[in-house]
């Protein structure tokens, strides 16, 4: 009964939180003409809390200050906007998504109290990072855990949320990324106007097609399948709404920043990302230039902060990829090329059955194409799969380990990870098509 009692005071404190700084007093400035819901002020404060933990993640910080300001703080904004949420959620008809969401995020949390293990990278990477956090060590202190060189993000919230927990259990840390898993879902659906049934049965889809219990045992995996649903749904939103474009790109950047210190390939989707923004967004030189810029510069500033605290950065060191010496001095023949190529297909193949997101997107993409109107308005999304595709093509193609171990063990989670980008455009095209 106390843990039951502990993981609905975690789903209170998550809740009030994350309706905090934006609330409907002040979120109209960012989403201009655009009816927002209770869901889009918990996204965009999600990306401004998890700004803020990561900025107090480099600093030898007392989290249990943090925690409790951010929460006092939290709760006079809620006190202060309590009218204007009953309002929203009452009088726009929000009232079945919240208890929806509500009973979802407790089945979710519920799944997994009743399933206590850590997978293989919890277990040896992950939770380590954590215990550094959950003890108020600071950023250079990572440098006494194993794989040193990866980004921290992650455990981070892990850590913080542990630590503030009443139980101190570590698994209430973890409760934190299907809490902002659902949220960027339960956000992307309120971009589409339909009726509740339909919203219903569209949510049912997205979490059979994307809900894996496996992963929140201990990965990443979520948090950039998180940020990425949440930059796809405001990049949709950015081709329809012009007057907003400022403040979508700071949005943009925000995410970017935020991917980048999530996991090692979270750089590489972070420029796919900005050179997405910069190719599809209808804005002035100087703004593509900024977009650009500003990615970079977070890129190498992840390089430079860790070499400064950590004293190396190093790509995945456990994961054999090849130095750009040793690919100088590869002589591939057209066998060699062909079999590793087929072997990568292959896992590909069997990635995408098993996260079939990416395959209806796909689908999608073809059943659109004789619509040219609709094709040429989505035309970023094959941008970002064929972006993504050659990436994954060729981190894999240049391992020195083992090939089909090495496709067995990632492949298909990469595919995850970036597969919410599709949503967006999967919900607009069922729902245009009435879902038939």
């Amino acid at each position: 009964m106390t843990e039951v009692l502990q993981i609905f005071s975690q789903f209170l404190v998550f809740t009030v939180l994350l309706l905090f700084p934006l609330g409907p007093r002040n979120i109209s400035s960012f989403l201009k003409n655009y009816k927002y819901s209770l869901f889009d002020i918990i996204s965009l404060n999600i990306i401004i809390h998890l700004n803020i933990y990561l900025i107090i993640s480099f600093f030898s910080f007392d989290l249990k200050i943090l925690f409790f300001s951010l929460l006092i703080l939290a709760f006079l904004s809620l006190l202060y906007n309590a009218h204007s949420y009953c309002t929203l959620i009452l009088k726009q008809n929000y009232l079945i998504e919240t208890i929806f969401f509500t009973l979802i995020v407790f089945f979710v949390f519920f799944d997994l109290a009743s399933n206590l293990k850590l997978e293989w990278d919890g277990q040896a990477l992950w939770i380590y990072k954590a215990l550094n956090f959950f003890h108020n060590n600071s950023f250079s202190d990572l440098k006494d855990t194993p794989l040193n060189s990866y980004p921290h993000l992650g455990a981070f919230i892990w850590g913080f949320f542990w630590q503030n927990s009443f139980l101190q259990y570590e698994y209430l840390g973890r409760l934190m990324i299907p809490f902002i898993y659902l949220t960027s879902i339960f956000s992307a659906l309120d971009l589409f106007r339909a009726s509740k049934v339909k919203k219903i049965l569209l949510l049912i889809f997205i979490l059979v097609l994307t809900y894996d219990l496996y992963l929140f045992e201990g990965y990443q995996e979520y948090l950039i399948f998180s940020l990425i649903l949440i930059f796809a749904k405001y990049f949709y939103l950015s081709q329809e709404k012009n007057e907003s474009i400022n403040y979508f790109i700071l949005i943009f950047l925000a995410i970017i920043n935020l991917i980048v210190w999530s996991k090692q390939e979270g750089a590489f989707f972070a420029l796919i990302l900005s050179f997405l923004s910069v190719l599809f967004l209808n804005i002035k030189i100087s703004k593509k230039i900024l977009i650009l810029l500003f990615s970079l510069i977070f890129v190498l500033l992840n390089f430079y902060l860790f070499n400064l605290y950590i004293g190396k950065f190093i790509i995945h060191e456990t994961a054999g990829h090849m130095d750009l010496r040793e690919i100088a001095n590869l002589s591939f023949t057209t066998d060699i090329v062909l079999n590793r190529s087929m072997i990568i297909i292959s896992h590909l193949i069997v990635g995408i059955i098993k996260y079939p997101v990416v395959l209806i997107a796909i689908l999608m993409i073809v059943f659109s194409y004789f619509e040219k109107k609709y094709f040429q308005k989505n035309i970023y999304i094959i941008f970002f799969m064929v972006m993504t595709f050659s990436f994954i093509f060729v981190v894999f193609f240049f391992t020195s380990n083992d090939l089909s171990f090495h496709l067995g063990v990632a492949l298909d989670r990469l595919l995850f990870q970036t597969s919410s980008f599709y949503l967006p455009f999967l919900i607009s095209f069922l729902i245009k098509n009435k879902m038939h």
